[in-house]
């Protein structure tokens, strides 16, 4: 489907959501066949756009919404994240099951996240983006090909908040010798790693093993 200003007053009559653009905060564009975002400047005070479950392969066409706050792009095609847009109130981003090898773009947004799904991407390695979101508090990157794991520590430490951890379905996972020890380890602030919230007794022993190795 071609998104149009016609296109979009339709969707929003289906979604019972007002046909006047600015007075939505909430926009479903989730399973519409859309290959190509389109005539979202009117829609200026928009919080959440659901996008899930197209075809896009880039963000061309999203304007930088100031009061965006959630984002959902899963299961589409995006293979590049270079014309994300400058979004300062984005906290809620989803973008797994898609194409991408790089974050790079991201870190241009300006965007406060605390939340980052990136599940079901074709990730090896290009991660220093994630660096430029302190406030992470969730970050799920299982399911890629990430193989470096003191690379990756190395970025996650710079995430002070992070509280939930999700890493499985990497070669890093596999190759690392006592693999959640060295994580819980090296993160003292995580709480839940994988399918597993830490324990007090499971950091206790993570935290002397990296000690003493």
């Amino acid at each position: 489907m071609q998104m149009t200003a016609a296109s979009l007053r339709d969707i929003c009559r289906r979604h019972d959501l007002f046909v006047t653009p600015e007075l939505n905060d909430t926009l479903y564009l989730g399973s519409s066949g859309i290959f190509k975002l389109a005539c979202l400047e009117p829609y200026v005070n928009l919080k959440t756009i659901f996008a899930d479950n197209n075809s896009l392969e880039s963000l061309e066409g999203l304007p930088p919404l100031p009061h965006l706050t959630c984002l959902y792009l899963h299961q589409n095609s995006l293979r590049s994240l270079a014309d994300f847009p400058a979004l300062p109130s984005l906290r809620v981003l989803s973008l797994c099951c898609n194409h991408l090898t790089s974050l790079s773009g991201l870190e241009g947004s300006n965007a406060r996240l605390e939340t980052l799904t990136l599940s079901g991407n074709h990730l090896a390695g290009d991660l220093d983006a994630l660096a430029t979101f302190p406030g992470l508090t969730t970050l799920d990157l299982s399911s890629n090909r990430l193989d470096d794991m003191d690379h990756l520590l190395c970025i996650l430490r710079q995430l002070p908040l992070l509280r939930a951890l999700y890493l499985s379905g990497n070669p890093c996972v596999t190759k690392a010798a006592a693999y959640r020890k060295r994580v819980v380890g090296n993160l003292p602030h995580l709480a839940y790693l994988d399918k597993r919230p830490i324990m007090p007794l499971e950091r206790a022993t993570a935290e002397a093993w990296c000690g003493g190795s």
